[in-house]
Parts: structure tokens; C-alpha cells; sequence
């Protein structure tokens, strides 16, 4: 199953929170302040929310003295653009929302990378194989035919493989203010909630009462 890696994701009391498709110092702001625990950083040129590596690179030195730690988030990515990214923004921490092999996880694992790697859940259907993985956390997000993630579209917890590590596992799609502690209620404790859309009053703009709110609701009840 899950193995260790060298740059320990830190065990924790509680659920992590993470932010994601952040593409402003603003919005940064405001999640450092209210004590997230990740923000997200999409690298994938046909995002809404995608990000160059010079803005991701302020948007880092801009979070430093905080507790909130960067994730670049990467679709089919190889090892060495992601190695380029870490060089040329500081990042340390990568999700892998595409169709990555895994083995390229194993390798960006010995390179001391931590690696989050999405997985898409429908009835029946997970997409990649899980199993064939071994990441430091997993992301499990919804399956749509036609986008990688970002959509705002929920999924069954029920749908969940048997023996799924869900306690190593960021929760995402479809989570809003309004559902994250219900959602949370009817599954045992996961790694931690992923939110983009669900916070957003547009694509790559947050709504930040919707962003208060949503790590109120986790943080008060959950943590």
C-alpha cells in the first residue's frame, strides 16, 4: 500500500484543508489568514485557473511565514517538467490530475517530491487503477468525460473501492460551504477536503466569504 517518502507529509490532527486553482495574491491572503493548509497552483495551460511559473513563484514567496504550503497541480506532465517547476517556482509538493504512469510517481517520490495523485470516481469506475499507485496521498475527484477536474460536480462517497485509504486521501468535486460537513459526517476521516469551484464567484476568482465559510465549517467541526 502507501509508502513512506523522505519529505513526510506531516501527520496531523483534524482534516487538512486545501484551496485550489489559486491565481492571485488576494485570494492567497485570505486562506493563509484563515489557516489553510494547502493552496493549489494548476500548471495545465487549458485551465480557467491556470498559472505561469513567474506568478506561481510570487504567489509562493508571497505565502512564506505561513503554514499554507503550495501544491502545483500538473496533467500529464513528465519528470523533468516537473522538475523545471520545482526549480523555477520552489514547489515541492505536486498532484498529478492527468494520466500519469505509475512510475513516474515512484520517481518523483525518490527525487524527494511529496506527490498527490487524482483519481476519478464514478459508479463503478476508477480511473486510474488505484491500486496501481503508491503516492504519498491520493485525490479523489469526480469522473466527467469532458474535463480533468475543476467542474464543480460531486460524486457518491458510496462509490468508493473496498479498502481504499481514504485516511491518505484529499476529498474533492463538488464541495461547497453548504455540503462539506455532511459529506464529511457519512465517510470515515480522510487525509484532508479539497475546494476550487465551490468557493469561486468565477473560474480563478474566490468568493471570500464562501472561502471563510467553507474553512469554518471544517475547522469547527471537524478539527
Amino acid at each position: 500500500m502507501l509508502q513512506a517518502n523522505k519529505q513526510k507529509v506531516v501527520p496531523r490532527m483534524g482534516i487538512a484543508i486545501k484551496i485550489c486553482g489559486i491565481t492571485n495574491e488576494l485570494d492567497l491572503r485570505v486562506i493563509c489568514e484563515e489557516g489553510a493548509d494547502y493552496f493549489g497552483i494548476v500548471f495545465y495551460e487549458k485551465s480557467p485557473r491556470y498559472v505561469s511559473a513567474p506568478l506561481a513563484r510570487h504567489l509562493v514567496k508571497a505565502a512564506t511565514g505561513s503554514r499554507t504550503k503550495a501544491v502545483g497541480v500538473t496533467v500529464n506532465s513528465t519528470a523533468e517538467e516537473i522538475l523545471r517547476l520545482r526549480d523555477e517556482t520552489e514547489i515541492t509538493h505536486f498532484q498529478l490530475h492527468g494520466h500519469e504512469p505509475p512510475d513516474l510517481v515512484a520517481r518523483l517520490r525518490e527525487h524527494g517530491f511529496v506527490v498527490i495523485k487524482a483519481v476519478r470516481i464514478a459508479e463503478g469506475v476508477t480511473r486510474p487503477q488505484w491500486t496501481d499507485y503508491q503516492p504519498d496521498l491520493f485525490l479523489c475527484d469526480t469522473l466527467v468525460s469532458h474535463a480533468l477536474g475543476g467542474t464543480g460536480q460531486a460524486w457518491d462517497i458510496g462509490w468508493l473501492p473496498g479498502h481504499f485509504p481514504i485516511e491518505k486521501s484529499f476529498i474533492a468535486g463538488g464541495l461547497t460551504p453548504d455540503n462539506v460537513a455532511q459529506i464529511l459526517r457519512a465517510v470515515a476521516p480522510p487525509f484532508g477536503v479539497d475546494v476550487s469551484s465551490g468557493v469561486e464567484f468565477v473560474p480563478g476568482k474566490k468568493d471570500h466569504s464562501k472561502l471563510r465559510a467553507f474553512i469554518s465549517q471544517v475547522r469547527e467541526h471537524f478539527n
